[in-house]
């Protein structure tokens, strides 16, 4: 819970409000003084969340990514299914013509013997 109100952006807004609070301390105290609410309240408040935020984007845009090539892969799995389904019906249809094929070679072979015979 402290994950998802941390990484939004309201939480940067909020961040960045409490930050700017003590920006006036900040600026009367001088360069050093600056420099180190930059650093250490500005930077590390409103970046945390900033940042949380991004991660959380990227992370979104990679699970859509890795849904669509999975959707992907899918498909060309069904079709390559099919297309091995077709082969092997073409493979039986083939297997049984050349039985036909045989077998009428075989008559015609006994027919030619046969006609030698007699003559």
């Amino acid at each position: 819970m402290i994950t998802e109100v941390v990484s939004s952006m309201w939480c940067a807004i909020i961040f960045a409000c409490l930050a700017v609070v003590s920006l006036p301390n900040a600026i009367s105290g001088g360069r050093g003084a600056i420099v180190t609410w930059t650093a250490q309240t500005f930077l590390q408040l409103v970046l945390l969340s900033i940042i949380m935020v991004g991660q959380e984007v990227q992370a979104d845009r990679v699970e859509a990514r890795d849904v669509e090539v999975h959707d992907t892969v899918m498909q060309s799995h069904r079709e390559i299914h099919a297309s091995h389904e077709e082969l092997k019906a073409s493979y039986i249809s083939h297997g049984e013509q050349l039985e036909v094929i045989r077998r009428n070679v075989e008559q015609l072979a006994r027919f030619y013997r046969s006609s030698k015979k007699t003559k």
